[in-house]
């Protein structure tokens, strides 16, 4: 059945809208929806994105700085650079992050590990490499558990073939050092199944004969992604609620 598009009038749309709640509600809720998109599409380019390019540029004085081996006028500016956009920006994350490695130069482990803490970012293998040298700063601190851990969440944050590796084995290291064979055979089995190719295989070998024993290395866990379900409920409920309101609406008209 065709419908022409002269059906369709203004009079008759208000008419519906104002004697059929249901039809109100959802043209409501899909209006607010498209608004709220519209608003954060505006605020993101218009709004954050001319500061964020404020922020971009103003890391970089601290990092020519610090190429300089000029690392306590690099801090300064880089805690500057934090202070003013940190938290909201790209450029003052990355100076939170470089004003970490500074510190660490200086031996100032807990300071790093404070900014490192709190440092966020979207690339996945940025985030590890931050996340890893977080571990650093706990393994450096003697806070080998901590370590242990912030390492496998770091290896867990990319699949990089040669950062994730690097990162489950500095993790089964830290768990020799708490004498947790058993956890540090499961680290070095994984490189060995998932990244045999690894530059450091050699090594591997050795740690899975220190740790795992005559059985050698453990069989890979299988692990399961439950992401397909959370879109597939997400979909099926804004389906069904896109029906409750059409059916409503048409049992109103």
């Amino acid at each position: 059945m065709q419908m022409n598009i002269q059906d369709f009038n203004l009079s008759d749309l208000k008419e519906k809208f104002s004697k059929n709640k249901s039809f109100r509600i959802g043209t409501i809720i899909v209006g607010s929806l498209i608004g709220l998109v519209l608003l954060y599409f505006a605020y993101r380019q218009f709004v954050w994105k001319p500061v964020n390019d404020k922020a971009n540029n103003s890391y970089w004085k601290g990092q020519l700085q610090f190429n300089k081996d000029s690392v306590d006028a690099a801090i300064k500016l880089f805690k500057e650079s934090e202070k003013k956009y940190g938290g909201s920006y790209t450029g003052g994350e990355i100076s939170k992050y470089h004003l970490a490695r500074c510190l660490m130069d200086k031996k100032d482990f807990k300071g790093a590990a404070k900014h490192l803490e709190e440092v966020q970012f979207e690339n996945k293998n940025v985030e590890a490499s931050a996340k890893g040298l977080l571990a650093d700063c706990y393994s450096e601190m003697g806070k080998y558990d901590k370590a242990m851990q912030t390492y496998e969440e770091a290896s867990s944050a990319t699949d990089h073939e040669l950062i994730s590796p690097q990162l489950l084995q500095l993790a089964g290291r830290c768990a020799i050092k708490l004498n947790k064979t058993d956890q540090a055979c499961d680290y070095f089995s994984t490189i060995k199944h998932k990244y045999p190719v690894y530059s450091e295989i050699k090594s591997i070998d050795k740690f899975i004969g220190l740790t795992c024993g005559p059985s050698g290395a453990k069989a890979p866990k299988k692990s399961y992604s439950y992401k397909w379900l959370f879109w597939l409920t997400g979909g099926v409920l804004i389906a069904g609620i896109s029906i409750y309101f059409y059916s409503k609406s048409r049992k109103s008209a």
